[in-house]
């Protein structure tokens, strides 16, 4: 089933406690950890590949001083699952990463997605909202939005199951933010501020790194995060709140500060997403 957006009877009947029809074939195998009175609103089961009108692709050559490649042959479709792929190709490393920027945004609700992390180190794999505004005014997540992650996976040697739920406001450690003075006038800065975090580390489970999948879900309201993992809560925090529209992203990303390739890269690497879902608050 594609990503829609699902119709206005769909959600009355579920605002009445009646099972959500998709508005296309078959009904979607809702989980038993969405809160009570969410409605769903967007989805992609990926039993189909991936269309740009629904996910852009991110296609561009390496950071200035970086070593791995963003590459749409890195994003992939096989047996009713998105592959998110890393692999070596003509000495380079090509990884894969999508966004709703250009087409999906929601501020406030309830986002999860089912996911097997790679069993390979190396890389990072991330899920996470973030907003098309972040950092434009410091200290202010409610009106510059904030970067919360689903999950951040970078296991640093096989046997490592930890990984990091959160959020992050103010602009990127070294990039320029913009202020905006009580006259309305926006001035770019130089300097960028320290970027906050609010999160905590997760140690998975045993076969989580064997191929198992994991639920990750994250409660967004006007007040607070909970993040959570197979429907146990894990991290509640009311700082860094954003009340702004975000989008989706998940990605294969290189570790921070790695401006040449890790000498324990594994690849191929490969994340399996099986869902990605967004809840309205209930009406």
């Amino acid at each position: 089933m594609r990503r829609r957006h699902v119709s206005l009877l769909a959600a009355i009947s579920a605002a009445a406690g009646h099972a959500l029809a998709a508005t296309e074939a078959g009904p979607v195998d809702h989980s038993p950890y969405v809160p009570p009175g969410c409605v769903l609103e967007w989805h992609d089961e990926f039993d189909e590949p991936i269309r740009p009108e629904d996910w852009l692709t991110i296609h561009r050559p390496p950071r200035r001083g970086g070593w791995l490649i963003h590459d749409r042959s890195a994003v992939q479709h096989a047996d009713g699952h998105l592959l998110l792929m890393a692999f070596e190709q003509d000495r380079e490393v090509l990884a894969g990463w999508i966004t709703t920027q250009a087409s999906y945004r929601r501020r406030h609700g309830y986002f999860e997605t089912k996911v097997r992390l790679p069993t390979e180190v190396g890389l990072r794999a991330a899920a996470w909202l973030m907003s098309p505004v972040l950092g434009r005014e410091f200290d202010r997540p409610d009106r510059s939005g904030a970067e919360a992650q689903l999950f951040s996976f970078l296991p640093a040697a096989p046997a490592d199951r930890r990984l990091s739920q959160g959020v992050y406001w103010n602009p990127y450690e070294g990039t320029p933010y913009l202020s905006t003075n009580r006259s309305g006038l926006v001035q770019t800065l130089s300097n960028a501020p320290p970027q906050r975090w609010a999160g905590t580390m997760v140690e998975m489970p045993a076969g989580a790194t064997n191929g198992d999948p994991c639920v990750f879900g994250l409660l967004w309201t006007e007040r607070s995060y909970v993040f959570s993992v197979n429907g146990r809560p894990t991290f509640w925090t009311a700082r860094g709140v954003s009340q702004v529209p975000q989008f989706l992203s998940i990605a294969l990303l290189p570790p921070p500060r790695t401006p040449q390739r890790p000498i324990a890269l594994e690849l191929p690497m490969t994340v399996r997403v099986d869902y990605v879902r967004v809840y309205a608050p209930p009406p």
